[in-house]
């Protein structure tokens, strides 16, 4: 478990519940009337959660961007040697990662039910559940593009 991604996943979801009620929110509902901001909170919040679960290594991201991706070396390493990206634990982590924005964001709005200026919706889950979806499929292709090929 990566503890700085961890760290920032923990301040980030004590930011969505601490600013539900802020007057800054408030004021962004203008501009959001569809509640669309939702799709990029929480792909962010699920980006943050899969790099604190998936074993990453910055050096292994600065030589992939240091060298040509397309060539045909057999040098390239995964993002962990000991834990491969294409192993089933790596799923499983992402799968877990998808559960926590979950739970997260039907736990926001049933704090914003108790906010007299807010309220709670199905359709911001469904919404955040989407931003969920994009945050996995964005790491996804990342990990995929970054990890060797056959």
């Amino acid at each position: 478990m990566n503890l700085w991604f961890s760290f920032l996943s923990a301040a980030y979801i004590s930011a969505i519940f601490l600013f539900a009620d802020s007057p800054v929110v408030s004021g962004l509902s203008t501009f959001n009337p569809l509640s669309l901001l939702h799709i990029p909170l929480y792909g962010t919040l699920t980006i943050l959660l899969i790099f604190a679960f998936v074993p990453f290594s910055f050096s292994h991201f600065i030589r992939i961007l240091g060298r040509n991706v397309l060539s045909s070396s057999n040098d390239r390493n995964d993002l962990n040697d000991s834990d491969p990206i294409n192993t089933l634990n790596t799923k499983s982590r992402f799968f877990i990662a998808g559960v926590v924005g979950l739970i997260v964001s039907i736990a926001d709005e049933y704090h914003q039910s108790f906010i007299p200026t807010r309220e709670a919706s199905v359709t911001d889950v469904l919404l955040d559940l989407f931003g969920i979806g994009l945050g996995i499929l964005l790491v996804s292709k990342f990990l995929k593009w970054s990890s060797p090929t056959p």
